[in-house]
C-alpha cells in the first residue's frame, strides 16, 4: 500500500500511499519531500509527470469470496495509474523569486558638487559671496569627489528573494551605469577650450565626458574603494564653461538634453535546479531637469601694488 521515489543517494524524494482517511475509507495520498528537476529553466511553474519507460503502476481492488463450503473465488481489476505515456501524478515545479527596489531619497545621497579651483583658496567676483570651499585637487585632475554612502551604492537599494523549493543555486548582483547609447549622449556643458561636451559610455561603470577636439573633460566611474564597497567617483580633467562672467564661483549641472542617465542595481538569482529571475530598479542621476553632478566655476586672480618709493621716481 505505499511506494516511494528515491533518489541516487537514497533519500525518499516522494511517496504514494494507500491511507484510510477514517471511518475505513481509503484513499491515495501523494506525498512531494524533496524538489524536482522539471527542465524547462525558462518557466517556474512547469508542470512534470511520473513516468515510466520500462513498467506500469496499477491500482488494484481485488474481492475474494468464499461460502460457508469453503469454496473461494477471486476477482480483480486495475486502474492504470501510470506507464510511459500516461500518469495521474504531476508535479509543479518551483522557480525563485527576486525584489529590487530604490530607496526613497537615494539620488540625494549621490549628489558631488566638483569645484575647478585649484589650491586651497576659492576666487569670487566683487559681491559674491563665498561658499564652504573644499579642496577637491588630486594629482592629474582639477578635481574629483568620492561619494560615502554608507555600505556602498548597493545599500541605496533594497532587495530579497528565495530560491524556492530547489534550493540555493546562484545570486549575482551588479551595478551599472545606463542610459547612454553607442553614439553618445548630448550635454548641457561647454569645455572653456574645446567646445560642447557628449557623454560616451567606456564601459558599463564608467562614463567619460568629451569635448569637440574628443579631449576627456570628466569621468564618472563606479570604483571598488576596498572590500568590495563600491562608490560613485566623478573626476574633472578640464575646466567648464560656466557662463556667467560676472561670477567666478557658479555652479552648472550635468543635464541630458535628450536623455537620462541611471544608476542600476540588478539581481539575478537561480535556484539549483537553474531557474532564473532577474530584477533591477534605478536611480535618476541625470535628466534635462534634474542632476546630482554640479561643477562649480574658477574665476582669475589679479592683485597691483605699488612699490615703495615709486613717487620719488616721478
Amino acid at each position: 500500500t505505499q511506494l516511494s521515489g528515491k533518489d541516487t543517494d537514497g533519500h525518499t524524494v516522494f511517496t504514494i500511499a494507500i491511507v484510510d482517511v477514517g471511518g475505513g475509507e481509503l484513499q491515495l495520498r501523494t506525498t512531494l519531500f524533496e524538489a524536482l528537476d522539471n527542465g524547462n529553466d525558462t518557466l517556474f511553474d512547469e508542470a512534470v509527470d511520473l513516468l515510466l519507460p520500462s513498467g506500469a503502476l496499477e491500482l488494484q481492488y481485488q474481492v475474494t469470496r468464499s461460502d460457508a463450503e469453503g469454496d473461494t473465488v477471486v476477482a480483480s481489476d486495475t486502474i492504470l495509474l501510470a506507464d510511459d505515456e500516461n500518469s495521474v501524478f504531476g508535479f509543479d515545479d518551483d522557480g525563485p523569486t527576486q525584489t529590487v527596489t530604490a530607496n526613497a531619497g537615494a539620488a540625494a545621497q549621490l549628489e558631488v558638487a566638483l569645484d575647478e579651483t585649484t589650491g586651497d583658496s576659492d576666487h569670487y567676483a566683487i559681491g559674491e559671496t563665498a561658499d564652504s570651499y573644499v579642496n577637491d585637487d588630486v594629482a592629474g585632475a582639477l578635481a574629483q569627489r568620492t561619494t560615502a554612502v554608507s555600505g556602498g551604492l548597493a545599500a541605496l537599494f533594497t532587495a530579497s528573494g528565495s530560491h524556492g523549493s530547489d534550493l540555493a543555486g546562484t545570486l549575482t548582483p551588479s551595478l551599472t551605469l545606463v542610459g547612454v547609447p553607442a553614439g553618445g549622449l548630448a550635454t548641457s556643458l561647454t569645455a572653456t577650450h574645446g567646445g560642447a561636451i557628449t557623454l560616451f559610455a567606456d564601459s558599463a561603470t564608467q562614463l567619460s565626458g568629451k569635448d569637440t577636439d574628443g579631449h576627456t573633460v570628466f569621468t564618472i566611474a563606479i570604483i571598488d574603494i576596498g572590500g568590495g564597497e563600491l562608490q560613485l567617483r566623478t573626476t574633472l580633467f578640464e575646466a567648464l564653461d560656466n557662463g556667467n562672467d560676472t561670477l567666478f564661483d557658479e555652479a552648472v549641472d550635468l543635464l541630458l538634453p535628450s536623455g537620462a542617465l541611471e544608476l542600476q542595481y540588478q539581481v539575478t538569482r537561480s535556484d539549483a535546479e537553474g531557474d532564473t529571475v532577474v530584477a533591477s530598479d534605478t536611480i535618476l542621476l541625470a535628466d534635462d531637469e534634474n542632476s546630482v553632478f554640479g561643477f562649480d566655476d574658477d574665476g582669475p586672480t589679479q592683485t597691483v601694488t605699488a612699490n615703495a618709493g615709486a613717487a620719488a621716481q616721478l
